[in-house]
């Protein structure tokens, strides 16, 4: 954990490009960080935030086995089954190299 903290700050410190000497971030970089995800640093915040991506949607029969199915292949369900009404449901998950994706499930009757 140390070590991934030491990675992490000099990551920033690479990355940074101060304005003058006043300390303010010109430019918000992606930085990667463990299991393939990434960060950005937001200037007004001055905090990592988790950069947004593409999301892949697989079609499959039940959310609730595919689930399952995530889960003994190593990954991770991050948003558990959710419903979209009268269109079906959803669940996210991380891969085991930390990939998010989603499964969908058609279901007219989904509440």
């Amino acid at each position: 954990m140390h070590a991934t903290l030491v990675s992490i700050a000099q990551s920033i410190l690479a990355r940074r490009q101060l304005d003058q000497g006043n300390g303010k971030l010109l430019t918000s970089q992606a930085i990667p960080l463990s299991q393939g995800r990434r960060y950005a640093y937001d200037r007004e915040s001055g905090c990592l935030v988790p950069e947004q991506g593409p999301v892949l949607y697989i079609l499959v029969e039940s959310v609730d086995e595919y689930s399952k199915k995530v889960q003994e292949a190593g990954g991770t369900i991050v948003v558990p089954k959710m419903a979209v009404p009268t269109v079906g449901y959803f669940a996210q998950a991380l891969d085991t190299e930390g990939n998010v994706f989603a499964i969908w499930e058609e279901n007219p009757q989904a509440q």
